[in-house]
């Protein structure tokens, strides 16, 4: 393979460039100017792409704003506002967001931009939503109906969790460059499948197996309500929501573990045990077992999800009891948290 590389070796006595600063030696003096390589063609965000009018305005005022720090004299500033001024009028930019943001940066003095400057801590929620023309009204919809979001809730820990209004956050959606051009042009990349389905882990000791359902749906029987599993996985599976259901009643126990599924099936088998030893302080599930002397049970995998805490467990955990109904007396959980009843009444 051949290349046809040509390398340019500049030489001056009085100037020097340095990344997009231009630096001259006048009268004993240092003088700063913006440089720009030949081969810029400025071509900046155009004004009628889809990106949020927020951010056009941000690009025109940080060019602006990074002109007026570069140049050292008044004078160079205006002549290089200038020439951006017709870089971005040919990319569609109205003359008057251009105006306004070549005021801002003359306005601004110059020793501010030159010090270092410290971000203001924001601590508000995130509402993070892929860009559409289309929900540019979602910030002031969500501003004006969040005091009586949170009034008419009555629940503390959504006031606790949203001492604000939630700041929106757009994400770039999906677009052509990112379907036809690949960052690695050597890397074939592997849509991983992900299985709906359940399966056994098939491990040559494990007791999880004989009782584990491989199902791509799960009923409460008792509620006769049903959900599609959308995540499969098998006894192995760590990180999840899963379902214990009586073989002599039917009656449905949601719970969520950290641990993997099957150490946490281990323990409630011990727990069962335990109590109908005399162990007081038996857990819903067991306490079930001992009260109307059952004794066989099987396990369903609900969801899971590698990257989730202890909160989003308990969270979806909440969840799908509401979805199955699975609290006394349609089932054994007896959680009766604001989560729980919020979600009976949503759903």
């Amino acid at each position: 393979m051949k290349f046809n590389l040509k390398y340019d070796v500049n030489f001056s006595k009085s100037e020097v460039n340095f990344l997009d600063v231009k630096i001259k030696l006048i009268n004993g003096k240092l003088q700063t100017d913006v440089f720009t390589k030949a081969t810029d063609a400025h071509f900046f965000l155009r004004f009628n792409s889809c990106h949020p009018k927020h951010s056009k305005i941000g690009l025109l005022k940080s060019q602006f704003l990074r002109i007026r720090r570069i140049c050292s004299d008044n004078s160079i500033f205006k002549k290089r506002a200038n020439e951006f001024k017709l870089y971005f009028q040919n990319r569609d930019y109205p003359l008057r967001d251009i105006e306004f943001a070549i005021n801002f940066a003359s306005a601004t003095d110059r020793n501010s931009l030159l010090n270092k400057t410290n971000k203001i801590a924001n601590d508000r929620v995130p509402c993070v939503v892929s860009y559409h023309p289309s929900i540019t009204r979602l910030p002031s919809i969500i501003y004006k109906n969040y005091k009586n979001i949170i009034e008419n809730s009555n629940l503390d820990y959504l006031q606790k969790a949203f001492p604000e209004p939630p700041m929106v956050a757009y994400k770039q959606p999906p677009n052509l460059k990112n379907k036809l051009i690949q960052t690695d042009i050597f890397k074939v990349k592997v849509k991983k499948q992900i299985s709906t389905t359940n399966h056994k882990c098939n491990r040559s000791r494990c007791k999880l197996c004989p009782i584990f359902n491989e199902s791509s749906n799960f009923t409460n029987c008792i509620s006769k309500k049903s959900i599609t599993i959308r995540n499969g996985g098998n006894c192995t599976t760590s990180n999840c929501i899963y379902a214990i259901t009586c073989n002599d009643c039917k009656y449905v126990n949601i719970g969520q573990t950290g641990r993997m599924l099957s150490d946490r099936i281990a323990g409630h088998r011990s727990d069962i045990k335990l109590s109908k030893l005399g162990n007081e302080k038996a857990i819903e599930t067991a306490e079930h077992f001992k009260n109307f002397n059952h004794s066989g049970f099987n396990v369903t995998l609900l969801d899971h999800n590698s990257n989730w805490n202890i909160n989003d467990r308990l969270f979806f955990e909440d969840l799908y009891i509401a979805k199955l109904k699975s609290l006394s007396p349609n089932g054994m959980n007896n959680r009766h948290n604001d989560i729980v009843k919020y979600f009976y009444k949503a759903i």
